[in-house]
């Protein structure tokens, strides 16, 4: 029996060790981490309520991911995310995109990309189908938005929706294609939200078989003959295993664990290159006297007020008025409701030094937009901020960018990460990677799913 080594126990990491368990591979996760589950853990805020994981639902997670793992991921509620469109609109750019929703459930190179049976499908729609779908990906969102039968507020949360995956305001170019994918390519999420996901992976990963070992982070992998054969934890136990696939970001894998000179430069340029500097943070909070629990809210109220953010981004500071987009949470059976809510376009790692002044007034500005975005009358009890060197160090993705790294045309599919490390299988024998800093970006797990598939297969 073969014996594979998962690092990170988020839920790239826990679907693929499922998946390669079930299929008769020896498994054993660690995670660094006290508890399993990465940003989909649930968090207790210090006041009290709970938010139930702060990994960005993004996309979701196709149907046919979700029916190969396990039972009690299928027995999960799943609900299809709300369109922020009106329903004539969003049912019309469902069908325009439809034909991209097969590939994320393929994986970007090799047998079986899909790519084929895609370009086929969009033939299919028609040339002026085409013509439109092309000119569309070009464009901008706020010019996209404003040919739609819309109102200010609604472009507004439209290109909110989005702007976590990439520091770009909605005037860039090639946003408007970011926004077609995630309307038309949208999957069901589970009730209970990736907390709940997370908890029925670990069931699924156990009933499998795999050991895990949470608190053991990896210091180093380590390499014989110019193959990975396994790691060195953190208290400086060493692990081996035939093969090591890990979900953390690419420039935790690459760059941090591996020995010096152990990746073809090639390989390491292409991951330096990649761009994973988180510009969006987060604020858990808690809030009474709301009567819908399941209540998405956007403080902007025109498109311009993102295109601002983003320009004060752009030049290291803060942005005068501060853009949330976030939900509310209710846990079944209990009253608490609780909010997590995405801080767009703040300046990323480096560009800006936070102190406790800055963060207590970025707080304020912030509890002031959470009044001013829900409904009157609800109170907002408690707020936690994150910003991304926080998710970076507390975390420990590199970068503190919550998808592991922009999600734009030129860091999508078979060149996210990179073009040589796009199939899950490095070129480094014996290491395989996943995580949201591979192909399908903003996924539920699919990621991990598809890594599996490729280490069973090779």
């Amino acid at each position: 029996m073969s014996r594979t080594l998962v690092v990170g126990g988020g839920l790239d990491g826990l679907a693929a060790a499922g998946v390669l368990a079930r299929a008769g591979v020896d498994v054993e996760l660690v995670e660094r981490l006290p508890s399993l589950g990465g940003l989909a853990q649930s968090f207790a805020l210090e006041e009290g309520g709970e938010v139930p994981g702060i990994v960005p639902l993004g996309w979701g997670l196709p149907p046919i991911v979700a029916s190969e793992l396990g039972q009690e991921v299928e027995a999960l509620n799943w609900i299809n995310q709300a369109s922020l469109f009106p329903a004539e609109v969003s049912a019309d750019i469902r069908r325009l995109g439809s034909p991209l929703r097969p590939m994320f459930s393929c994986p970007p190179t090799g047998r079986g990309t899909g790519l084929i049976g895609t370009a086929l499908n969009i033939r299919l729609k028609g040339a002026r189908a085409v013509h439109r779908l092309a000119r569309i990906l070009g464009k901008s969102a706020a010019d996209w938005l404003e040919e739609l039968p819309l109102d200010d507020g609604t472009r507004a949360a439209a290109a909110a929706s989005t702007s976590c995956l990439a520091p770009y305001g909605p005037k860039a170019p090639g946003t408007a294609g970011l926004l077609l994918l995630k309307e038309s390519c949208s999957f069901p999420v589970p009730v209970g939200g990736a907390a709940a996901l997370a908890k029925a992976l670990i069931v699924e990963a156990e009933k499998a078989g795999v050991s895990f070992r949470a608190d053991s982070g990896v210091e180093s992998f380590v390499v014989e003959a110019g193959r990975v054969v396994g790691a060195v934890l953190e208290g400086g136990e060493e692990v081996r295993a035939d093969n090591v696939l890990s979900s953390l970001d690419v420039a935790s894998t690459f760059l941090c664990l591996m020995p010096a000179g152990a990746v073809p430069p090639a390989v390491e340029r292409e991951v330096r290159t990649f761009r994973s500097r988180g510009t969006a943070g987060l604020v858990l909070f808690s809030v009474s006297g709301v009567d819908d629990a399941s209540l998405r809210f956007c403080s902007a109220d025109h498109l311009d007020d993102l295109e601002r953010a983003a320009d004060a981004a752009s030049l290291g500071r803060l942005p005068d008025t501060p853009v949330l987009y976030g939900n509310l949470f209710q846990r079944e059976g209990e009253g608490d409701v609780s909010g997590l809510a995405q801080v767009l376009h703040l300046p990323a790692p480096g560009s800006y030094v936070w102190d406790v002044e800055g963060r207590t007034l970025l707080l304020e500005q912030l509890r002031a937009q959470l009044g001013k975005a829900l409904p009157p009358g609800t109170e907002v009890k408690n707020a936690e901020l994150l910003v991304p060197e926080d998710i970076s160090s507390r975390f420990g993705i590199a970068g503190g960018h919550l998808f592991h790294g922009e999600v734009v045309p030129d860091q999508w599919h078979v060149l996210r990460p990179g073009r040589l490390l796009s199939g899950f299988c490095s070129p480094v024998p014996g290491l395989f990677s996943c995580g949201r800093g591979h192909h399908p970006a903003g996924t539920l797990g699919a990621s991990g799913w598809l890594a599996a598939r490729s280490l069973l297969e090779s």
